[in-house]
């Protein structure tokens, strides 16, 4: 468990700092870009989301399994080395298409053929991150995230770097976001390849490379259901209210993904941490349940401030052309909170060698989300779109769970009811947040405040056990 915890706030404060330097430079690209600038940004990044799975392959996951089925150093380094060659050509490929349909892709897209050269370098950016799995995996897996975080914030700086340079010294708009990205996206692609690649080994790398797509390639349908669910609701949303309405969206989800920075970063450490315990399962249902009773708690805390702090966030951060994304805010930390809780449940099919399963609760999840987003969004707009992709997460991790339940895999003895009981108390707050006005400022944060810290102690008398608490107390006065 200090494993997990060391390492989760390593990756937590490397991703709070990238995240906090993003947010400060919020007002700077808001007053020189448009929401329109931002619609275009968000829509090809989304692109970049879609075709992502399909040229990574499903090496993303296959190469976790295959590497951990082997204790034999040779044979990680080789398998790593064959992931890399075959993404290499997957890249190049991805790239070249990209440039040649651009414009087909922008008029598919955006509905307008000018923005071709946005497409391509858009597609070429997502090119580099597919390069880019192996070489982060490796890092994970290897329990180093110091090293993971400093390539990331190196990455980061790059990004801003360029995109101040395009976005407000040279006017460039999108265009220059886009640029930012991709120069960003390189570097830190270079910088996982100095940091991780090892002696080149070629030993086995057909056979290896056969291994690795035989296991990934049935991967390709579940991260393309898994797009769907968080992406899909963008293009309704332009359907219906315009690029405008996008920009606005994207912003708003951006700030509630402040909150995927640090599940993220918890992810990264309990992939690893978790399947780390494959040869002591019997462990494993103990300290798997209480880790995810402790992330129930810890980021449902914090998913609550999301909530309770999003109207003065976003007008201090945005321009008011921007201000209507405070209520996508809280419903996009509650998506990344679920979206992480999902990846939690699938340990016990990894072990199984059964994690073909997810395809059911994701092809289901992704079903409820094209349902959804018909009625939701052409009524709602924004507020649609935020809650449409709450429940199809909701749905994803309910389905799951159900499939667990009937499935000859390892039973992880998770706390229902501390768990159920803090989702409730986090639902109630959220609930409340919405009542609270900061047209007083003082007033506003006072009781924001005060619902955070009756939040907080709710949450540590949530874990703890009343005789935990009391003898702690005893011990300190």
């Amino acid at each position: 468990m200090k494993r997990l915890l060391a390492s989760s706030a390593i990756y937590g404060l490397g991703a709070m700092a990238n995240r906090l330097v993003a947010l400060l430079l919020l007002p700077v690209f808001t007053a020189h870009m448009v929401p329109a600038d931002y619609g275009v940004v968000a829509m090809l990044t989304v692109v970049g989301g879609f075709v992502a799975p399909v040229f990574t392959l499903g090496l993303g996951s296959s190469i976790s399994i295959v590497y951990f089925n082997t204790t034999n150093p040779a044979e990680r380094g080789a398998i790593l080395w064959s992931a890399g060659t075959v993404l290499l050509g997957s890249a190049v490929l991805l790239t070249l298409l990209g440039w040649v349909l651009r414009h087909t892709l922008s008029n598919i897209v955006l509905a307008d053929e000018g923005y071709g050269a946005h497409t391509a370098v858009a597609i070429a950016t997502t090119a580099f991150g597919i390069l880019a799995t192996p070489w982060q995996l490796k890092l994970q897996f290897e329990e180093r995230p110091t090293a993971f975080v400093i390539v990331s914030f190196l990455g980061l700086v790059a990004t801003v770097g360029v995109s101040l340079w395009l976005v407000v010294g040279r006017e460039k708009g999108a265009m220059g976001a886009l640029i930012g990205s991709l120069v960003g996206q390189t570097s830190t692609t270079l910088l996982l390849f100095a940091a991780a690649a090892d002696e080149l080994s070629v030993k086995d790398i057909v056979r290896w490379a056969r291994e690795l797509l035989r296991q990934g390639l049935p991967f390709i349908p579940s991260f393309f259901f898994l797009f769907l669910v968080q992406n899909w609701v963008r293009w309704p949303l332009e359907w219906h209210h315009g690029l405008d309405a996008v920009g606005i969206y994207s912003v708003g989800s951006s700030i509630g993904s402040a909150l995927g920075i640090l599940t993220g970063a918890f992810i990264s450490a309990w992939t690893p941490y978790a399947l780390s315990h494959a040869d002591r399962q019997g462990e494993a249902v103990q300290v798997l349940g209480r880790a995810t009773l402790y992330y129930v708690a810890g980021f449902g805390f914090l998913t609550t401030l999301f909530f309770l702090y999003a109207t003065p966030v976003v007008q201090i951060f945005t321009q008011p052309a921007f201000h209507s994304a405070t209520g996508v805010v809280g419903l996009s930390a509650v998506a990344q909170f679920l979206s992480a809780l999902f990846l939690m449940l699938l340990p016990p099919l990894y072990f199984a060698k059964r994690v073909d399963n997810v395809l059911v609760s994701q092809a289901v999840a992704s079903g409820i989300v094209f349902l959804l987003a018909a009625i939701l969004v052409p009524s709602f707009g924004i507020a649609g779109a935020a809650i449409t992709v709450v429940l199809g997460f909701s749905a994803l991790v309910v389905v799951q769970w159900a499939c667990l339940q009937r499935m000859p895999v390892l039973r992880i003895h998770y706390d229902y009811r501390r768990a159920g009981l803090l989702c409730l108390v986090f639902s109630a707050v959220a609930a409340l947040s919405f009542l609270i006005s900061f047209v007083d400022p003082v007033r506003g944060f006072a009781l924001a405040g005060a619902a955070a810290l009756v939040t907080a102690a709710i949450v540590f008398l949530g874990i703890c056990r009343v005789p935990d608490v009391l003898r702690t107390w005893r011990s300190v006065t």
